[in-house]
């Protein structure tokens, strides 16, 4: 009976694992930035991006300091994120997801291309 309720749990546990799709919520911090193929992201400066469910975002520097906030939203079919800064900015746009797995996310929009990676921690 043990051994059934055992293989039962870890059926279970599998299915759930395997369920869940990736998503854009979460804390990311920019891991690589590339423009025409040059890696243009500077080391001293540690940006992050939090997704939150409510379809709002904060863009922080070293994982605390709020530079800006605003909307986005994932259109999943199309593989696109578009992102609106509550003061306008240059980085405002629909970007193509690459690739979006649980600890990692790339974006790219015409010459840029952006390389995140899941964080545990967040800005709120």
């Amino acid at each position: 009976m043990l051994k059934k309720f055992m293989l039962f749990a870890f059926v279970a546990v599998l299915v759930a694992s395997c369920s869940s799709d990736p998503t854009v919520v979460g804390h990311w911090s920019v891991n690589k930035v590339m423009v025409d193929g040059e890696d243009r992201a500077d080391p001293s400066e540690e940006k992050s991006l939090e997704f939150f469910e409510d379809g709002t975002f904060f863009s922080g520097e070293k994982g605390a300091h709020i530079d800006r906030d605003g909307t986005w939203k994932y259109d999943e079919e199309a593989k696109t994120l578009t992102m609106t800064a509550n003061d306008g900015n240059r980085d405002d746009g629909a970007y193509s997801v690459d690739k979006l797995t649980a600890e990692e996310l790339v974006i790219s929009k015409d010459e840029l291309s952006v390389t995140l990676k899941k964080l545990e921690t967040t800005l709120r």
